[in-house]
């Protein structure tokens, strides 16, 4: 995948940077990015355990929370379109879902 500005995700390459999303309880997150034979990877650490917003995100379809038991007041998956930032440039992110 290459920008005009020369902004390249090379297979087998790891980059560390900042995670953009248009969640605004969770704006902005430290991520790692790779090009796999799977298509993009987005890691992401949290501490906050699965009852942070970032964590309702990949906690499965199955979880109860005592503070949001309607579903309503959190988001339960991935934005579709996030931004990832490094020193490199910016990727846009299309079709972004949880994983493994």
């Amino acid at each position: 995948m290459v920008a005009e500005s020369g902004n390249t995700l090379e297979p087998g390459t790891t980059r560390v940077g900042t995670l953009y999303t248009e969640d605004e309880k969770v704006p902005e997150v430290e991520a790692q990015l790779a090009l796999s034979d799977n298509g993009i990877e987005v890691t992401v650490a949290w501490s906050k355990g699965l009852f942070s917003p970032l964590g309702r995100w990949f906690a499965g379809s199955g979880g109860v929370y005592h503070d949001d038991p309607d579903r309503t007041k959190y988001r339960y998956n991935p934005p579709f379109q996030m931004w990832f930032s490094d020193p490199n440039g910016i990727i846009e992110l299309l079709g972004c879902r949880a994983g493994r």
